[in-house]
């Protein structure tokens, strides 16, 4: 069975850029890329570690929806939104992670 995977589209255009690893962001301003959801931990587990072994600082959040467990798999935080979308041109490239967008404020 393959993995239920929940995702929205991207409202942010891409850039061109080569990604940096930023400075931690204040709990006020920061931003991450959502790369997938998964209602399967292990499906999150195998993605960050593929995201981590590219050089991307991910990490899975975990979010209950109407009583259903979701392990949100994100790279980041960013401490602008700039950075972000820089970071996500590149991850956009990665296979599977095509459907990245940015999310703010967590």
């Amino acid at each position: 069975r393959s993995p239920e995977i929940k995702k929205e589209p991207a409202s942010v255009p891409l850039m061109d850029s080569k990604p940096e690893v930023g400075k931690k962001a204040s709990q006020e301003d920061r931003f991450s890329i959502q790369v997938a959801s998964y209602r399967g931990n292990h499906y999150a587990r195998d993605l960050q570690s593929k995201l981590k072994s590219g050089n991307y600082p991910a990490y899975i959040d975990r979010q209950t929806i109407k009583g259903v467990l979701y392990y949100r798999v994100r790279v980041g935080p960013f401490s602008s939104r700039a950075l972000a979308l820089k970071v996500l041109a590149s991850v956009r490239g990665m296979k599977d992670c095509g459907t990245s967008y940015i999310v703010s404020g967590d």
